[in-house]
């Protein structure tokens, strides 16, 4: 069960997509069933443990276009190419004020699945136990009465209240298929456990120390924060510092707590090859401290994951998933509560290839096949990872490496990001 399932509430960023009828966008295809093929323009093979995909990867190789460019050594011809984009106006995309941010320093690019990485029914025991000792609340919550699991296995009871609505973990561990779906929810602490790890968390300090008598879990969706006294890009606001409930700290030093504690797992260990960024960050108000809020994505290889924030559109044909998390700081131990994807998701490499198409390129494709009534004045351009679920497959995630191209409309001033995949020029955009 991954994050964006869950049933008590936690909403996962997800966005529409919205594409020009004159394309014939890979989401509005009946996929065919597939095994993965080998990887192209690489050493090693996929590892035979893949299960079949809906997504067909080899009518994705065929829509690769032919004249794509070599990745090394491209940087001198990007930073031309994007000089003569910005006095060109492409009618529906205008680069006048765009930042073309710098190519990651790597030779490849890779198109991938994102696959639930599995959670046995001990670990995620296990895990609870241990994080409830590591907190020092192992006696305020009984293991054996207040852990629950949230699982369709399992008839709920309306006549109980939250959160021994859902069936108890201890009593049905022997029936459990998986260990996804546990759940600790009280006024003392909050933990959930997905198919990936814990995807929400709260160690309570923020309710005890605001003296509220409500769940934890509160803590974790951010809905206990106060008034936003701050917020901008962690290079903003790194050097500075206000009072927390724990004491004094840096924002910067609060973001590599941040980044110290998901790297180090929860409780699994990242994926390889993948290292965690805090982009934002934003000072509230917590009674009369603060607490840091910062927003949390992936990079993979140097190329950051699309990332975003809770509560976005969902279109009917498929859904752009881009990394949604928060995570709180109130003093120097660390991170306090959070929730959002987690960084052990297990990355399958399908296309591996050394050549990508180029910003000048995307803008071309841009201002062909956008739909007339999509302009936008772009503010950025980036490479990224982009993962998209196609239709109700939830437990498949495709995720293709995409120029990202983020703005506002020209009429109406709605923030748009759009994305062009880098090895077939497919579009994908959202709005909000």
């Amino acid at each position: 069960m991954r994050y964006d399932r869950i049933r008590y509430g936690i909403c996962a960023g997800v966005l529409a997509v919205i594409v020009a009828g004159s394309l014939s966008g890979c989401g509005k295809q009946e996929p065919e069933r597939t095994s993965v093929p080998d990887r192209t323009d690489a050493s090693e093979p996929v590892g035979q443990d893949v299960p079949e995909l809906k997504f067909s990867v080899e009518k994705y190789r065929e829509k690769m276009l032919p004249d794509r460019v070599e990745l090394a050594g491209y940087e001198s011809r990007y930073r031309e190419e994007a000089a003569w984009l910005l006095k060109k106006d492409y009618g529906n995309v205008d680069f006048e004020n765009c930042e073309f941010l710098d190519l990651p320093k790597t030779g490849e690019v890779e198109m991938m699945a994102g696959l639930e990485r599995g959670i046995t029914v001990q670990e995620s025991w296990d895990t609870v136990a241990e994080w409830l000792e590591r907190i020092g609340k192992q006696d305020a919550v009984d293991m054996k009465k207040d852990l629950r699991v949230v699982s369709p296995q399992f008839d709920t009871d309306d006549r109980k209240k939250m959160p021994y609505y859902y069936a108890g973990y201890y009593e049905h561990m022997d029936e459990m298929e998986s260990g996804a779906g546990a759940l600790v929810n009280s006024g003392q602490c909050h933990m959930q456990i997905t198919g990936d790890g814990i995807s929400s968390m709260s160690d309570g300090k923020i309710t005890e120390y605001l003296g509220l008598e409500t769940r934890s879990l509160r803590d974790a969706l951010g809905d206990n924060l106060g008034a936003v006294v701050e917020s901008g890009t962690l290079a903003e606001l790194e050097k500075k510092s206000y009072k927390l409930p724990g004491g004094k700290l840096t924002v910067g030093e609060g973001s590599e707590l941040v980044k110290e504690y998901f790297q180090s797992g929860t409780p699994f260990p990242c994926e390889p090859d993948i290292s965690v960024d805090v982009p934002e960050a934003s000072i509230c108000r917590l009674g009369d401290a603060h607490v840091y809020d910062y927003t949390v994505r992936r990079v993979y290889r140097g190329i950051p994951f699309v990332y975003m924030d809770y509560g976005r559109n969902i279109d009917r044909g498929y859904l752009i998933q881009a990394d949604v998390k928060h995570a709180y700081v109130v003093d120097d131990a660390g991170v306090t509560a959070f929730a959002g994807y987690n960084e052990a998701e297990k990355l399958v490499p399908l296309v591996t290839d050394r050549k990508i198409i180029g910003i000048r390129q995307v803008a071309e494709i841009l201002g062909e096949k956008l739909a007339p009534h999509v302009t936008i004045h772009a503010t950025s351009a980036e490479l990224v990872y982009l993962p998209v679920v196609f239709g109700d497959n939830y437990e498949e995630r495709m995720i293709f490496p995409c120029w990202q191209l983020t703005g506002e409309s020209k009429t109406g001033g709605r923030h748009f990001a759009v994305y062009v995949d880098a090895f077939t020029g497919e579009i994908y955009y959202y709005t909000e």
